[in-house]
């Protein structure tokens, strides 16, 4: 919805687009997606010696400063500046947030609902949700990209229909001039704008975030304090100490055993955490993480299915996002090709806007949204490895269906046929792959 609004204040071109503009739309979409290649090398790597708490908050404050950032970007007095090379910064620095926030939010909710084996080298055992609920915990994660993709059209269908009595109308008149481009410009302004509203909510809850126990555990080897957070976040639990049982020799000198047992309450589970207090030497040890990043990794792909399973995953990744980001279903064109076919009718600025807006709604929201909630509910009945292949197949056969009638369903047949594939294809690309990708990658490592 952005974009094309940009190309009609700056650039003169909501109708006929020239090479030049076409362009910039395109540079603008693989600036972001550049971006967000940057944020999440860069912030996974970060959040293995930093920490997955402070990166998480240092993502968001960046998303906020480069989303604040692109809605104030100006051309300068007399076009004193580029505003492409202002919009390709920010957006850069958007896609660098978006990106970092894939890895961190689902590691983060997949290390909370992953229970601490036994065998850690750190001898303690947490368990923060029951095993049956925890697919839907993390599919519950994808859930909230399909609301929030929902949410930012619809903030852009009501800054439309807001300044409906100020934009054109008239299907004969195709030109902006005056105050058409001025409200055009406000409207963009505040539709990117509102969307750093909920990010300034969610830093105070990201800022007050536990680190999470099996970082602090494994990476900082420091499971007294992983303890200690456990019971911090369900302030409920407490962390009792054991008495004394009177054989010294069954444990070394200076470590002491901390058990609290599992509790289940009607609203929720508490933790049950086996902790072993470590001596002053490890405290001392255990300020900073060790910097084994690259031996820890090398460690870790030399071992044949851990190498197998990130390359599979990773290729299954690849293997989505290809049709996925190929499709452009957030592009004008596009869209109005599949809800009207090769047969567009003319419109003003207003209706043509006001379209676009409920037509990605219909299109591209509603499916993803049906699909990933299918995904929380079934996920821990189907199992991941079966969901995920489900997925697959039936995204097959729909983009080989698409691929097949595009043309013939477009230009002879009727194009409500084309909505209801590419919401069936939006249904799958959530209900399958989005949704067990990540807990496959967790789950194995």
């Amino acid at each position: 919805m952005v974009v094309p609004m940009i190309s009609e204040v700056y650039w003169g071109s909501l109708d006929a687009k020239p090479d030049r503009v076409h362009n910039y739309e395109v540079g603008l979409s693989i600036i972001t997606l550049a971006g967000a290649l940057v944020g999440q090398v860069l912030f996974g790597i970060a959040a293995d010696i930093w920490g997955r708490r402070k990166m998480y908050g240092l993502e968001l404050v960046v998303l906020i400063f480069s989303t604040l950032g692109m809605s104030m970007a100006s051309s300068g007095k007399f076009d004193s500046m580029s505003i492409i090379g202002v919009l390709l910064f920010w957006r850069f620095f958007m896609g660098l947030g978006v990106g970092a926030d894939y890895p961190l939010s689902a590691i983060i909710c997949s290390e909370f609902v992953t229970p601490f084996p036994p065998y850690s080298t750190a001898n303690i055992y947490v368990r923060l949700a029951p095993t049956r609920i925890r697919g839907r915990m993390l599919a519950a994660v994808f859930l909230c990209q399909s609301l929030g993709e929902a949410a930012a059209a619809v903030v852009a269908l009501i800054a439309v229909a807001g300044f409906r009595h100020s934009l054109p109308n008239d299907p004969e008149i195709r030109e902006c001039t005056g105050s058409c481009v001025q409200n055009l410009d406000s409207i963009w302004r505040l539709i990117v704008g509102l969307g750093a509203v909920p990010a300034f909510i969610a830093i105070w809850f990201r800022l007050t975030i536990i680190e999470s126990p099996r970082y602090t555990t494994d990476v900082l080897q420091n499971s007294l304090q992983a303890a200690a957070d456990v019971s911090q976040f369900y302030q409920s639990a407490e962390i009792s100490s054991a008495s004394s049982l009177g054989h010294e020799s069954l444990h070394p000198v200076g470590e002491t055993i901390s058990l609290s047992p599992t509790q289940t309450r009607e609203y929720g589970f508490m933790p049950s955490v086996i902790s072993r207090q470590p001596s002053s030497v490890e405290l001392e040890n255990a300020s900073s993480p060790p910097l084994h990043f690259w031996r820890d990794l090398r460690s870790f792909l030399k071992q044949k299915r851990n190498l197998r399973t990130l390359v599979a995953t990773s290729l299954c990744w690849f293997c989505l996002d290809l049709p996925f980001y190929g499709l452009g279903l957030m592009n004008v064109d596009i869209i109005n090709t599949i809800w009207y076919g090769n047969h567009i009718p003319s419109a003003g600025v207003y209706e043509s806007l006001l379209r676009v807006s409920y037509q990605s709604i219909v299109v591209v929201s509603s499916g993803a949204i049906v699909g990933s909630c299918i995904a929380v509910l079934t996920i821990d009945r189907i199992g991941r490895r079966n969901l995920q292949l489900l997925g697959f197949c039936l995204l097959f056969i729909l983009n080989v269906i698409i691929g097949a009638s595009f043309r013939y369903l477009s230009t002879h047949g009727d194009s409500s046929a084309l909505v209801v594939l590419y919401v069936l294809t939006q249904i799958f690309f959530n209900f399958g792959k989005l949704s067990t990708s990540l807990y496959i990658t967790r789950s194995h490592s």
